[in-house]
């Protein structure tokens, strides 16, 4: 009999950790805006990588699609440093089709993120730095960073950026 209580007590003792992790998992699940629009930030790092392996024209038809999921349609784009400043999601792909041409290979990544929502209005800031590897042939890799400041609006339902500044690279003296 006291082999059956052990038993008993055994059973009920993984049943209890066993719900525990479940309400654990539940309430720990990545749900909030914040990691929300940093798993955006990590499609949108994945979505510009160049591998060399597309041409132009299917680069720009990629790219519009995917940008579909990250960006309002009329986003805004500052980058002083290009010269341009592309407004629309069709602007923003007809630059970033460019990048094959440019670039053998190039990728980024958001670091540092810090991210404020403001639930009230459906919208959000996030300051990030992009760091940046690419290759423009002879197999030579330069690396860059840039502080961004990206803007983002859940009106449409979904977080999507509405506003990207990056900004110039701080001068030595």
């Amino acid at each position: 009999m006291k082999e059956q209580s052990k038993s008993f007590l055994l059973a009920a003792a993984v049943l209890v950790v066993g719900i525990g992790l479940v309400v654990v998992g539940i309430l720990s699940w990545p749900s909030d805006d914040e990691e929300v629009i940093a798993g955006k930030l990590a499609k949108l790092a994945d979505v510009i990588a160049v591998t060399g392996e597309e041409n132009p024209v299917m680069r720009m038809a990629r790219l519009r699609n995917e940008f579909e999921e990250i960006f309002e349609e009329d986003v805004r784009v500052a980058i002083v440093e290009i010269g341009q400043s592309p407004r629309g999601r069709k602007q923003l792909a007809e630059l970033g089709a460019r990048g094959t041409v440019l670039y053998q290979s190039l990728t980024v990544s958001f670091t540092g993120q810090a991210t404020t929502v403001d639930p009230a209005t459906k919208t959000a800031r996030t300051n990030a730095t992009a760091k940046v590897t690419g290759s423009r042939g002879a197999g030579e890799l330069r690396q860059d960073e840039r502080d961004v400041r990206i803007d983002w609006s859940r009106a449409s339902g979904d977080w999507l950026i509405t506003d990207v500044t990056v900004r110039p690279k701080e001068q030595d003296d």
